[in-house]
């Protein structure tokens, strides 16, 4: 996705300066305030400016700045300001009510660095002057005042502002005296005006940081003693002099948080600064950009200076230069972040940290559990947090989930983690988000190209972009990219990215790719026995010129050649048990049971007490449907070690194949009461439950399932989906029996947990619950499944279950006209519908 615009960019200015003297080509710039950064060509260190100039396709000559709104034409800046208009409406006519009245306000705008505070401000001054003259004398202080110490210094600034002579009071030894000369001159002004002062003052923390504690207490007397003062201030953050009890402006001013901006606010504000800037072909090609825009905005939230930022990048196909400005942007937020972390104390700072280190939003129940803090202290420090705009909650169902506001921190957080594959995390998510799936394929072959002509340095950034590659690639990938990383014999790379491949071969079936990845594990595995390792490559013919040929060869060569590299181990030593149950994994996962029995017969021959072979005997035996010998095998494990919850669960699973269901029972339910694994205790209930369901004793079946509800959004994936199997079980079994009220809680405690699977499983779920109400021909079930569906107003389920409701409509009516209603194929799938529920041809169109 590569679009140059044939303009000079936004970004150009804030990237390039013509004092480098490795740029090619000039142009004017305006300086304003800059920070140190890395030329993107090169390596000089270079003040960025930090305005914006438009291209000389713009008639305007506009300049927009980043930092100084205020240096920015008033049409332009309200051209460009964006999902601000509700806050700033409602602000205004608060001030204009308020200055009729004589009546003082005192607002403080809280938003992160970039959110848009300065811009919400000089277009609330420049409004203020323009309509509400007759009210106020609007006053707006620098944005750094760094010779305001002092409430005497604060009251000659607003003089000062006015153009006022204050020679006379500066000649007045007694800082009192100043103070109230300071004072009764502007009361003067303000009487003979008739008219409210309105002083808008930005980074209120740094101001008061500034003043001593008897300088701020004077600041708030005068504002309570005199009542023409007004002001409009701004601060990145809920500040102790805003926030803690016992200090004078605690509760005193009415905090506005300014919002971070929508992904189709973001589009509206790029579009207009390309208009501005005249960059006609962005506009074109706007749809093309919208994944990314998309994707960072994702990344790193709705700050309009960072999106400005991006601008370029979005248009830019050069990873060197958005990987460096993305850790740049990030980097020089640490001082910002720091401080925010300073002004939290205690536990306050602690949950803060657990909810910024964790990846997606967390619960208060979590938090608790990661930081060891009660649970009731951690709800009321998280209310604090978020009534200070540091944290934002999300209601889901039962469930709260708190998340950091600013997104950019957690981001920040992680890259301050300790080096390792934990602190690339932030990285990942970069590449996910910024490029397409075909983009991230390319990057890989890429740089996998220059690999391969002996460029080890891009071995790092292979194992960046593998990570991030669609499922679809990635497979192929990490088979290609594995071999090299052994050749170069970084095992701790290999072995992560040989179990990011056992975790592909474990979902797939195809049995080709299972014993490629077993391939891989085992020369991993043998990696500190260098002759083992070498008798291993030999016998794999493991070289990178022919591995592809291996890769690509038929599966029975692979097999050939797995099964004969572990004899060939096993030539070496016969009783090599590692080998043997190696061998005996290939053997299991090629689902060659028969013949892995045999292997696994020989490593108990040489250890009848070994555990894992007994299990997985057991597992293998379950597979052939040797369902009597498996028990045997579970039985004689159980005999050596009576608290072996796997054993326990196989044989659970055996004697359930065997609807055996009474002894099933009794083993999950010693799973559940041995197992410290929170995971497979919530399986093995799941599993208890089913062995209830199947002897039709559903009390003990939802007693179960009221034990674990609760813990179920923290739960993986299959298990959520099981869980909500058997809660569809439940509600077909309750609604035959007329327990309607326990049908239709469990219908609506399934839809609560809709959100934490994809849409397509959920769907599946559904349809099976509703597939077996129709082949039972239980009208009844499916009218209140779907009524109460209905009522729950999940318009996308029920246009999926529109032909049964249609179906179940011609049954109670009789009316087969209905039918001539709908699409001709869709009229065949109702009529098969109303046959499998009726168990007649009767109401056939």
């Amino acid at each position: 996705m590569k679009m140059i615009s044939t303009s000079k960019s936004i970004m150009e200015n804030l990237i390039f300066t013509p004092r480098c003297s490795k740029i090619g080509g000039g142009f004017s710039m305006e300086r304003s305030k800059g920070t140190m950064s890395d030329c993107i060509n090169c390596n000089s260190s270079i003040a960025v400016s930090t305005s914006i100039s438009v291209s000389s396709n713009n008639p305007k000559g506009i300049t927009l700045y980043r930092y100084s709104p205020e240096n920015v034409p008033p049409e332009i800046l309200k051209n460009i300001f964006v999902g601000r208009d509700d806050l700033f409406e409602k602000t205004f006519k608060d001030l204009e009510t308020a200055g009729k009245n004589k009546t003082p306000r005192f607002y403080l705008i809280v938003g992160s660095r970039g959110i848009g505070k300065s811009h919400f401000l000089i277009m609330l001054y420049y409004r203020i002057k323009q309509e509400l003259s007759s009210l106020y004398i609007p006053i707006k202080f620098a944005e750094e005042e760094y010779s305001v110490y002092r409430a005497s210094d604060f009251f000659l600034r607003v003089l000062q502002e006015r153009n006022e002579d204050i020679s006379g009071i500066l000649s007045l030894t007694d800082e009192d005296e100043i103070l109230g000369a300071s004072l009764d001159r502007l009361k003067e002004i303000a009487k003979k005006e008739n008219k409210t002062y309105l002083i808008f003052v930005e980074n209120l923390h740094e101001v008061f940081r500034q003043f001593d504690a008897k300088e701020v207490q004077k600041l708030r007397s005068i504002f309570q003693k005199y009542d023409f003062f007004s002001v409009i201030a701004s601060s990145p953050i809920i500040f102790p002099g805003v926030a803690e009890s016992e200090e004078p402006f605690y509760n005193f001013f009415r905090i506005q948080h300014l919002r971070e901006l929508t992904i189709d606010e973001i589009k509206i504000l790029l579009k207009k600064i390309a208009e501005i800037e005249g960059n006609i072909e962005f506009l074109e090609n706007f749809k093309k950009c919208e994944p990314r825009i998309e994707g960072i905005s994702h990344l790193t939230g709705g700050s309009p200076r960072l999106i400005i930022f991006f601008y370029e990048l979005i248009t830019r196909d050069n990873f060197d230069d958005m990987e460096r400005v993305f850790f740049k942007i990030l980097d020089e937020h640490t001082p910002y972040y720091q401080e925010i972390f300073q002004l939290l104390t205690g536990q306050r700072r602690l949950i803060f940290d657990a909810v910024i280190s964790s990846e997606s939003p967390i619960t208060p129940k979590q938090i608790s559990e990661k930081t060891r803090v009660d649970a009731s202290v951690v709800i009321t420090q998280l209310r604090r947090l978020e009534k200070d705009g540091y944290v934002l909650s999300r209601p889901s169902g039962r469930e709260t989930y708190y998340e950091v506001r600013e997104r950019l921190f957690r981001l920040w957080r992680d890259m301050r983690q300790p080096l390792g594959r934990n602190r690339i995390s932030v990285f990942l998510d970069f590449l996910k988000l910024w490029y397409t799936s075909e983009e991230q394929k390319e990057l890989f072959e890429k740089k996998f190209y220059l690999l391969g002509s002996g460029n080890k340095e891009v071995l790092k950034d292979l194992c960046y972009y593998v990570e991030v590659l669609p499922d679809e690639y990635k497979t192929k990938a990490l088979l290609n990219l594995i071999p090299k990383i052994i050749k170069f014999e970084e095992w701790e790379e290999a072995d992560h990215d040989i179990q990011k491949l056992k975790e592909s071969a474990s979902k797939s079936t195809d049995s080709d790719l299972k014993a490629k990845s077993l391939i891989l594990e085992s020369l991993s595995n043998y990696k500190h026995d260098k002759t083992a390792l070498e008798t291993f490559k030999k016998t794999l013919n493991f070289d990178t010129k022919d591995y592809s040929d291996l890769l690509d060869s038929g599966n029975v060569t692979i097999y050939k050649k797995l099964l004969k590299a572990f004899d060939k181990i096993l030539d070496l030593n016969p009783e090599d048990e590692y080998a043997l149950s190696r061998k005996g994994n290939a053997l299991i996962i090629l689902e060659r049971y028969e013949e892995a029995t045999e292997v696994l017969d020989s490593i108990l021959d040489l250890n009848p007490e070994d555990e894992y072979a007994l299990l997985r005997k057991g597992y293998v035996l379950n597979h052939l449907e040797r369902y009597e010998e498996a028990v045997e095998v579970f039985t004689k494990l159980l005999n050596l070690n009576p608290e072996n919850e796997y054993a326990l669960s196989g044989k659970g699973h055996t004697l359930f194949s065997l609807e055996r269901y009474e002894e099933a029972i009794e083993m999950f339910v010693k799973v559940k009461n041995i197992t410290s694994n929170e995971s497979f205790k919530f399986e093995s209930t799941l599993e208890l439950i089913e062995a209830y369901l199947s002897l039709d004793q559903v009390a003990g079946a939802i007693a179960e399932i009221e034990s674990i509800k609760s813990k179920i959004s923290d739960q993986t994936p299959n298990l959520i989906e099981k869980f909500l199997d058997v809660c569809w079980e439940i509600v077909f079994k309750e609604l035959r029996t007329g327990n309607l009220g326990s049908g239709r809680k469990y219908i609506n405690a399934i839809f609560d947990l809709e959100h934490l699977l994809t849409k397509e499983i959920f769907e599946a779920s559904m349809i099976n619950f509703f597939k077996t109400a129709i082949d039972s021909g239980e009208l009844e079930i499916l009218k209140i499944s779907i009524g109460e569906i209905s009522e729950l107003k999940v318009d996308d389920y029920l246009g999926l279950l529109k032909p049964i409701i249609k179906a179940v409509e011609i049954i109670e009516t009789k009316d087969v006209q209905k039918y001539y209603k709908l699409q001709v194929e869709e009229k065949e799938i109702v009529a098969d519908l109303v046959r499998k529920i009726s168990k007649s041809e009767d109401l056939l169109p």
